[in-house]
């Protein structure tokens, strides 16, 4: 006789939530949001913070269900417990991706679609529930990733501050290629012209922007080769 060591995603679901509940009480679930109730006391709490930490550190980070879980119950301690869950935080049980995890959290719990991505619910995180469920519901219906939805973010706020949305996109990036450019030793820098970088960039947003890029540039050079003589 066989036995399969890997549950099942259904089984690993099961376990996950009853371990959960075992060790918080009253705590309750579905696929995209964990409720705790405000009578749990804060050791109970950070047992489960521990519990989903482990789950998550153990080759689960992109378990969906558990990314949603880990964020609610970082804002419910934020919520009800306050510094003292702070304090708990910084003991090490948190590290920066569990952060970025805990913002995503913001989402409103009504809003949040089990089809789309956990990740790609980022760009919408700072936004008031109404919005939040006005461009899921479109990442939904068009099928957007991350960068899409991004994407369609950034050009209707430009088009409501009245500017064009392709200058907007080519004016981004212009200051991400410089930055990149800017990081480079001098030595190198020969180096990234010659892998396309500046070819790009002028087929993407034309000779005038191209031109004042170049510009920007050529006295960033002299900047630095000042610097060294």
């Amino acid at each position: 006789m066989t036995t399969d060591l890997v549950p099942a995603e259904g089984d690993k679901n099961a376990l996950i939530t009853d371990s959960l509940e075992l060790i918080m009480p009253g705590v309750s679930w579905d696929a995209t949001s964990l409720q705790l109730p405000d009578t749990l006391p804060i050791e109970l709490w950070m047992g489960g913070v521990r519990y989903l930490q482990v789950c998550l550190e153990h080759n689960e980070l992109e378990h969906r269900r558990l990314l949603w879980y880990w964020a609610d119950m970082m804002r419910f301690g934020e919520r009800v417990y306050g510094e003292r869950a702070a304090q708990a935080m910084e003991l090490g049980y948190v590290t920066g991706t569990m952060y970025n995890v805990a913002w995503i959290g913001k989402v409103e719990p009504s809003c949040r679609r089990e089809e789309v991505s956990f990740w790609t619910h980022a760009p919408v995180a700072r936004m008031d529930p109404p919005e939040q469920k006005k461009w899921l519901d479109k990442t939904v219906e068009y099928n957007w990733t991350r960068k899409q939805l991004t994407q369609a973010i950034e050009n209707e706020a430009a088009i409501t501050a009245g500017h064009d949305p392709q200058e907007v996109q080519a004016s981004r990036t212009l200051r991400l290629a410089a930055s990149d450019v800017a990081q480079l030793p001098p030595a190198d820098w020969a180096a990234s012209i010659a892998s396309g970088l500046l070819w790009e960039l002028h087929a993407r947003v034309g000779g005038e922007a191209f031109g004042s890029f170049l510009r920007g540039l050529r006295t960033r050079i002299d900047d630095l080769l000042k610097g060294e003589t």
